[in-house]
């Protein structure tokens, strides 16, 4: 094993190094995208929840009593 040798595998090991933490830090904006985009989603659920809560009161409202009584 030769000093060209013990450079070179040096070099493989710091590039799949570097590799390897630029893959992670791609990893880690996507996360940062998901975790934002579960949230807008949370929001828009949680809105159209209590839209159709409303609607649903309002239904029950206007068919009376005999309707909603089953």
């Amino acid at each position: 094993m030769g000093l060209s040798d013990i450079f070179n595998d040096r070099f493989n090991i710091l590039t799949f190094l570097f590799n390897m933490e630029k893959s992670l830090s791609v990893m880690g904006e996507k996360m940062t995208v998901i975790t934002e985009k579960i949230s807008i989603i949370a929001g828009k659920t949680s809105i159209i929840a209590s839209g159709a809560g409303r609607h649903l009161i309002r239904f029950s409202i206007l068919a009376g009593p005999e309707r909603t009584a089953r």
